[in-house]
């Protein structure tokens, strides 16, 4: 039922195996950690410490899955870690292969770690994408349905603007 909140299913949702990936950043010569929740497109926080950005993120996934929930949201279910080991082969131009070679050589990474880290990024940047774009969808979906039924509010004209 839209709008009403199931505290059942908080409850089983956060009990659920998510997984936590915690990525190591330094801006501005402070270091902090960043965590993130992947099977939840967006839901992340961050911390001084390894341990505050655990804390965090388990703040923002109740949170993420709360607003689902209010939303009528689908909420993705953990991913079986089973199922994968971390290792694919990905074929690619040479000339592709080679900027990214000289991209992690100037970023001084290994080229797995710096394909590993632009496909994150895109790979959250998207889902986030997604998941507004289906919030938007929702609202001109209602902004129909109130405009095809005429449920529009009572606003007197503008006497100045009528003319």
């Amino acid at each position: 039922m839209k709008g009403t909140l199931d505290q059942k299913g908080i409850e089983y949702y956060m009990g659920l195996p998510y997984s936590i990936l915690l990525h190591q950043i330094e801006d501005e010569g402070k270091e902090y950690w960043i965590a993130e929740v992947p099977e939840l497109p967006g839901c992340r926080s961050h911390g001084s410490t390894v341990d505050e950005a655990v804390k965090n993120v388990e703040e923002a996934k109740k949170d993420w899955i709360l607003d689902s929930l209010e939303e009528g949201d689908d909420i993705p279910i953990p991913i079986d870690r089973d199922r994968f080991r971390g290792k694919t082969l990905v074929r690619m131009s040479r000339s592709l292969h080679r900027a990214l070679a000289l991209m992690a050589e100037s970023e001084k990474l290994s080229l797995n770690q710096l394909i590993v880290t632009i496909l994150a990024k895109e790979v959250g940047r998207l889902g986030v994408l997604n998941r507004v774009e289906g919030k938007l969808d929702k609202l001109l979906d209602r902004v129909n349905d109130v405009l095809e039924t005429g449920e529009l509010l009572n606003v007197e004209k503008d006497p100045i603007k009528s003319g």
